[in-house]
């Protein structure tokens, strides 16, 4: 496959749709997201409001007719809405607007938001919502939106829509040598304005390969690659670029933490990363780097998920993401032997990510024959049953989207068992 495109390419945010609660920050967040949609794109504006009896549990007791708090709320949205969309007007731009009272639809807020953007077709769905520990009142969590929406998710703090206008002339894109996180710098490339300076950065996960400097210089020439690739890609841009590979910190320091870091350092005013599901499950949380970032994050960031594919069976449609089987593999080298842990761990690559391993003593003892949990007896065991133990992390590997696996006994009683 090749990954490197021929130039720009074209942009593929032609509808747009930013939302917000209670209407907070709607003008500036619709300004800010129609700076990454394509000429002519269409801005639809949405306001979510809560149920009012179930943002005041005590209400029901105190009013069990609400009817009267729920027009006060819905009657703001729509003036919130309006104003929004006549300042936006005034600039030239095409909008128009839609309310999703929570208390009409009986649905959350991200399930809610998801279904208007498949209907509405959206090709881009900007969210401005307060951070983790804010208490919602619809609870607009941008974890949550990106995880069930069908396309790609940009989420700004509501202290940036404080901003009149919030700034967007460094991006950081992180990625980690997989298609998904190439195809993302793809849309990066084709989405942000010509203007804007471009950092790439691969993260080399140091918990990956405690004290090991065979890993390191494994991990960092697959940075280099996919690096590399980045480089050509960049090319053709005429704002400045760059490309890094940076590394977390010790053992207890992670790769979204790593990626906040440096984007605060840069003064980056955008965050770009891929978005890998849980393989096999609906509805489910993002990858665990995109999700913490999401998290984390004071900056605006947007997530790509993986593509999407549109399937009827007898007559009903379902919607699914997928994307191109992953390739996983293992050098073949002696597993490490942990004694606190008692595991032995050993390193695979998946679409070029790097992904740590681990096969307990438990289960070389229960499923593969080794006499004791000494370190003679497991790495016996382990090299006596190299291939379907790699077997079995490869299909956790791929059922998981994991960036750390461990195999233990009862993981070998199901698959066995499969």
């Amino acid at each position: 496959m090749n990954l490197v495109p021929s130039g720009r390419g074209p942009n593929p945010f032609a509808r747009i749709m930013a939302a917000a609660e209670g209407g907070s920050g709607l003008a500036a967040l619709g300004a800010f997201a129609s700076r990454f949609g394509a000429p002519g794109a269409q801005l639809r504006l949405v306001d979510v409001i809560a149920n009012p009896a179930m943002l005041f549990p005590s209400l029901k007791l105190a009013l069990p007719d609400w009817t009267d708090t729920h027009l006060a709320m819905a009657h703001g949205a729509r003036v919130a809405l309006t104003d929004a969309a006549q300042r936006l007007t005034a600039t030239g731009q095409a909008v128009d607007v839609e309310l999703l009272d929570l208390s009409v639809l009986h649905a959350s807020a991200p399930d809610a938001l998801a279904s208007a953007a498949r209907t509405w077709h959206a090709d881009l769905v900007a969210v401005g919502a307060h951070p983790r520990g804010h208490r919602w009142a619809c609870r607009l969590d941008p974890e949550e939106v990106a995880a069930v929406t069908h396309c790609p998710v940009l989420y700004v703090p509501i202290a940036q829509l404080a901003l009149a206008a919030p700034p967007l002339a460094r991006a950081l894109v992180a990625i980690d040598g997989s298609a998904t996180s190439i195809a993302t710098l793809r849309l990066a490339l084709a989405v942000l304005p010509a203007d804007v300076r471009i950092r790439v950065i691969y993260v080399v996960d140091r918990s990956l390969q405690p004290g090991e400097h065979w890993l390191k210089r494994l991990f960092e020439a697959d940075g280099t690659r996919a690096l590399d690739t980045a480089a050509a890609m960049l090319t053709p841009r005429v704002a400045a670029t760059e490309t890094a590979m940076i590394a977390t910190e010790d053992e207890l320091d992670d790769v979204a933490s790593a990626i906040l870091r440096d984007a605060r350092a840069w003064q980056a005013d955008l965050v770009v990363t891929g978005l890998r599901g849980i393989h096999g499950r609906s509805h489910t949380l993002p990858g665990s780097v995109a999700s913490r970032a999401l998290r984390d994050t004071t900056c605006p960031l947007l997530v790509n998920p993986p593509s999407v594919v549109h399937e009827d069976v007898d007559g009903i449609a379902f919607e699914s993401r997928t994307e191109d089987p992953m390739n996983v593999s293992f050098p073949g080298i002696r597993p490490q032997y942990h004694a606190g842990r008692l595991q032995l761990t050993f390193p695979a690559t998946a679409d070029g990510a790097q992904i740590r391993c681990a096969i307990t003593a438990e289960a070389l003892e229960d499923h593969f024959g080794a006499a004791s949990s000494r370190e003679p007896d497991l790495i016996a065991a382990f090299d006596a049953n190299r291939p379907a133990i790699e077997a079995a992390a490869a299909r956790l590997i791929e059922e998981t989207g994991a960036h750390a696996v461990v195999l233990h006994s009862g993981f070998f009683r199901m698959y066995d068992g499969a």
